[in-house]
């Protein structure tokens, strides 16, 4: 079967709207038609009804007339009689015209007949009392034999009700055609909403919405088995660039995998063997110093001071590319355990000694008078504090001061803050949660130390790794301070 396009489809929409309006046009033209022929109808009986009570009282009048002319011989009598009849004989006429074509017509004709015979015998008997024909005895009979008007009378009677039956008639059919030409615009304006909603649901809304479900499950890296639909070429086109879309997405994908852990293996490689040859320095260096002559002069004991600080911070990068490279295999892995925190603070600071004083830092460690005993992987975390603290050395311009503050979690009761503040260059807000993306230093960061951009990165994932989060407050130009919490160990029985 062939696919119609959207376009097409929407023609057809189109096409279904306007015949749907012509055929509500029609129906209303029919229905104005209908309504104007009622109309005209029901004015021509209304008008027969309001005549047909007059020229009843017309031809009573008329009878009273001609008995009254008859029996005193009044010409008074005989002229307002003839004023009657000719207002009988407009009524007559237009009667005639209304009724022509209405089934009352043969009926009229029949009774008009009859009242112009009686008209004309009445015409009679006033020619004979003019030429003094008749005497009032006569005129008496006479008036007597008058009373056979009551048939017509009668038939009158008979035409307005049937002339109102055929008005109530006329009624019923007109709300009948009414209600029919509105249920049926209504039952046509609903077959064809239906057949829209059908066909808009059934060719375009199922198909994007089965498109919108597959794409939100999808993920990177599986294959793409979404088929096109029965729908226009439009959407089928659509589905099947996304389907290409997503193989080219995977072949990317696969293609950065790869990279990433070649270039994960490499980092480890290098700073693996980086580190041996910088364990083999500092050893040598250590043993150059210790066998020299006691009492050598200061500018040697510079050099050797120059010496360790250096190889320290080479360490200390080559411990976060080889542990970043083994967060990125997923080989790093934390074993919490009872550690006391203020303890193992001191310990990261005595390793980056040597690097506060060559730079002349004032550090400060605070803490309570009791140890703060914490849950948590002291290899990793000592990882953590290092680069914090590394980090703040690194990037604290000569002269300035570091504090180390351990203490309990006034916003979480049970767990223990460590924080570490510096008078370094601080960090704009916008830099803030970028520094933690991995690989990336700010401008200024890069004008006052070297370094990767890794240790920062590495210790938020430690940290995550022991369910908490490190938290940034810094400005530029007055320092930072990063801090995070962990849960409370109760003390060792005595």
């Amino acid at each position: 079967m062939r696919r119609l396009r959207l376009r097409t489809q929407l023609s057809l929409v189109v096409v279904f709207l306007t015949i749907y309006s012509l055929a509500v046009l029609i129906s209303y033209r029919i229905q104005a038609r209908a309504q104007s022929d009622l109309e005209t109808a029901f004015q021509n009986d209304l008008a027969v009804l309001t005549r047909l009570p007059r020229l009843d009282d017309e031809l009573r009048h008329l009878e009273l007339l001609t008995d009254q002319y008859l029996l005193t011989g009044n010409p008074a009598w005989l002229h307002e009689r003839r004023r009657v009849a000719a207002d009988i004989s407009r009524l007559e006429g237009d009667l005639t015209r209304l009724l022509a074509g209405h089934r009352e017509y043969p009926l009229w004709l029949s009774m008009d007949g009859d009242l112009s015979r009686y008209l004309a015998q009445q015409e009679l008997w006033i020619g004979r009392k003019s030429s003094g024909r008749l005497t009032v005895a006569n005129a008496v009979h006479v008036e007597g034999q008058t009373r056979r008007f009551d048939h017509v009378l009668a038939a009158i009677a008979r035409m307005r009700d049937q002339s109102v039956q055929e008005l109530q008639q006329r009624r019923r059919a007109a709300r009948r055609a009414s209600r029919l030409t509105f249920d049926l615009t209504v039952m046509t304006g609903l077959l064809v909403g239906c057949l829209l909603a059908l066909f808009v649901s059934w060719y375009v809304i199922e198909p994007i919405n089965a498109l919108e479900r597959y794409a939100s499950e999808w993920q990177l890296g599986a294959d793409w088995s979404l088929r096109p639909p029965a729908s226009g070429p439009e959407l089928e086109n659509l589905y099947k660039c996304l389907a290409e879309m997503s193989r080219r997405l995977n072949s990317q994908y696969a293609k950065e995998q790869e990279l990433a852990q070649f270039k994960s293996q490499l980092v480890s490689l290098v700073s693996h063997e980086f580190n041996n040859a910088l364990s083999i320095i500092n050893g040598v260096s250590l043993l150059l110093e210790e066998t020299e002559a006691a009492g050598g002069d200061d500018k040697r004991a510079h050099f050797y001071a120059v010496l360790k600080s250096n190889v320290r911070a080479l360490h200390v990068a080559a411990n976060n590319l080889l542990n970043m490279g083994r967060l990125e295999s997923g080989k790093f892995a934390i074993t919490p355990r009872r550690v006391a925190l203020e303890e193992l603070a001191r310990q990261c600071y005595q390793r980056l000694e040597i690097l506060a004083i060559r730079k002349k830092l004032a550090v400060d460690i605070v803490c309570g008078p009791a140890s703060t005993w914490v849950r948590a992987d002291p290899d990793a975390l000592s990882l953590a504090i290092t680069n914090l603290l590394s980090n703040a050395i690194k990037y604290t311009p000569e002269g300035g001061r570091i504090r180390v503050v351990i203490g309990p979690d006034e916003a979480q009761p049970g767990r223990a803050v460590l924080s570490i503040e510096d008078s370094g260059i601080g960090i704009k807000p916008e830099d803030q949660e970028r520094v933690f993306s991995g690989y990336y230093r700010t401008e200024k960061g890069k004008a006052t130390a070297k370094g990767f951009g890794v240790g920062l990165p590495l210790a938020r994932r430690i940290v995550e790794a022991h369910e908490s989060q490190i938290c940034v407050e810094s400005e530029p130009g007055r320092g930072s301070r990063f801090s995070f919490s962990l849960p409370l160990e109760p003390a060792a029985a005595s």
